[in-house]
């Protein structure tokens, strides 16, 4: 294994492994990884995005990005932020469909589903949650994909309702593209976690990047 090497001044040095999902990595980690290589000239990064759970100690990877309940483990967790979600469609899709005022209406609409674990087609339900209680709703569709990238594609092409990450199209709903509808319905949070392996003294290179992921990654998926 790499061994740390520490400059005469204590700052970080050497390579740092870091893997995540490749949505959510590929959104909140290009703008941390480069204040990060831009303020510790001696770093170097090996970034690896997945959707499979990586066995960090026999991968020698340093820190990984987590989304959702966490198994249990030896490993050190500590909590960045929640993500939230949200129903959101085009203005073209709404002014074609109309506009649903409570969810069991979505049975009348054209849903996307998002089914990233390969159940079977046709399986997908929605959890929403309101202040007034809870419903699940066995959404009709017509098409399911496993990736965020092809859903949002989807949405923005006017073909039906997605229920979606609300960070990754925050800039969509700013421009007018896509509309949220039922807005007073969500889905629980989902728990971002970073995630290493246990260690008695952090190396440099490990704990100046958690600190400026903690600074940054919790404004980065609001």
């Amino acid at each position: 294994a790499e061994r740390e090497v520490v400059s005469s001044q204590g700052g970080p040095r050497g390579l740092i492994r870091v893997t995540a999902p490749v949505e959510l990595g590929s959104r909140v980690l290009p703008p941390l990884l480069s204040r990060y290589l831009a303020d510790y000239p001696n770093v170097q990064v090996k970034l690896e995005l997945t959707d499979n759970v990586t066995d960090l100690i026999r991968n020698n990877i340093d820190v990984a990005l987590r989304i959702g309940k966490l198994e249990d483990s030896s490993l050190v967790a500590r909590k960045v932020g929640d993500i939230q979600y949200g129903l959101f469609a085009t203005p073209e899709y709404l002014k074609k469909n109309g506009r649903p005022k409570h969810p069991r209406e979505l049975k009348q609409h054209s849903c996307l589903a998002f089914n990233p674990d390969g159940s079977a087609f046709g399986t997908v339900e929605w959890k929403l949650e309101s202040k007034n209680g809870s419903t699940k709703i066995s959404i009709p569709h017509r098409i399911e994909v496993n990736n965020l990238s092809a859903l949002k594609s989807l949405l923005l092409l006017g073909n039906g309702i997605a229920f979606f990450p609300a960070f990754l199209i925050k800039e969509e709903v700013a421009s007018g593209k896509v509309i949220r509808v039922l807005s007073d319905w969500s889905s629980t949070s989902k728990p971002v976690h970073m995630v290493y392996p246990p260690q008695k003294h952090l190396p440099p290179k490990l704990s100046e990047f958690l600190k400026q992921a903690f600074e940054m990654i919790p404004t980065l998926i609001k």
